[in-house]
């Protein structure tokens, strides 16, 4: 069976008429329909205080995606842990758990928009600290076992489903965090394309005495999909999304000055192209980018892009692609 996923951010930016509740009721009908079409992974990741509303609570999503699917891996990607209690969030991550019985995989983030920290009361400047005081705690927490903090003896119940607890991977794109995953984690996530990353996080693993953990990412960045049989057209119809999505990102790696973004920012939507992070092709195009062992991945509200679309373009791959890779 071929393997494909989604992910959400859930941006609505302020051109988009669609109510936001419209918006994320789409959202879980789509994961309903993927899930039911064999789609191995959902994830969802959240951001705080955006103008366009991206998706502050990635918990609290993916509880109702597990609510609506009974297959697909529930990743969080990223759980911005700095920004979070960390016990309260074990709490939450395990049921979760409970709840989507085991379909939990986590990918913990650092952070690195400024106005986010601000908002609960923190400096972006501190999210290192803040993460080698809360990751450890969150991991304890999430294992169910007692254990001491700030003097007194702690355990999150009821248990996760699995066992010890879920899979944890940190992730980011500087040799400190692939150390930190190393010596915390159980895995690392480089989200950039750099090989040189996953061998600072094994060699690592290796100093500690540890057996390195798994790694997802830090090969080429799949895009994300789009079918359709005009191509031309899809891509003009999609600009505006994709071009704020893009803008966006790139303002919040400008700030934070983050030189390693996979976003930069875009005038058009042949900028749009240039990023490589998105593709539109014909189905018949994709069959055939699938069968040279390219991911498939796909992010259908991506910058807002109505939930029709988006449900026209999956319907598209489940009827017109995936027979063709049986």
């Amino acid at each position: 069976m071929t393997a494909w996923s989604m992910r959400f951010d859930m941006r609505m930016p302020s051109f988009l008429t669609t109510p936001s509740s419209t918006h994320y009721r789409g959202a879980l009908d789509l994961s309903s329909y993927a899930d039911a079409h064999g789609c191995t992974s959902i994830m969802v990741s959240e951001h705080h205080q955006s103008e366009d509303g991206y998706l502050p609570d990635a918990l609290m999503m993916a509880m109702a995606i597990a609510a609506v699917t009974t297959h697909a891996t529930l990743a969080i990607g990223a759980l911005i842990l700095p920004l979070h209690d960390p016990i309260r969030a074990a709490e939450r991550t395990a049921m979760l758990d409970i709840v989507s019985n085991g379909r939990v995989l986590v990918i913990i983030g650092s952070g690195y928009v400024a106005r986010e920290f601000s908002m609960f009361g923190l400096d972006v400047h501190d999210r290192a600290r803040l993460m080698e005081e809360t990751l450890p705690v969150y991991l304890a927490a999430l294992s169910g076992e007692p254990f001491e903090h700030l003097g007194t003896t702690v355990r999150v119940t009821p248990r996760c489903v699995q066992q010890p607890r879920p899979t944890v991977l940190l992730g980011g794109t500087a040799p400190a965090v692939a150390r930190r995953a190393a010596r915390l984690a159980d895995g690392f996530n480089p989200i950039v394309a750099d090989p040189a990353l996953t061998q600072v996080y094994r060699d690592e693993c290796i100093a500690l005495g540890k057996e390195p953990g798994i790694v997802v990412g830090g090969g080429e960045v799949a895009p994300a999909l789009f079918l359709a049989d005009d191509v031309d057209a899809e891509w003009e119809r999609l600009a505006p999304y994709l071009l704020h999505e893009a803008n966006m990102y790139a303002s919040w790696a400008a700030a934070a000055g983050d030189n390693e973004h996979l976003y930069r920012p875009v005038d058009d939507i042949a900028g749009v192209q240039q990023l490589q992070m998105h593709r539109v092709m014909t189905p018949d195009e994709c069959v055939e980018y699938l069968r040279a062992g390219h991911e498939a991945t796909f992010h259908p509200l991506a910058g807002g892009n109505p939930v029709e679309f988006a449900a026209k373009n999956l319907q598209c791959f489940v009827d017109r692609v995936l027979p063709a890779l049986r």
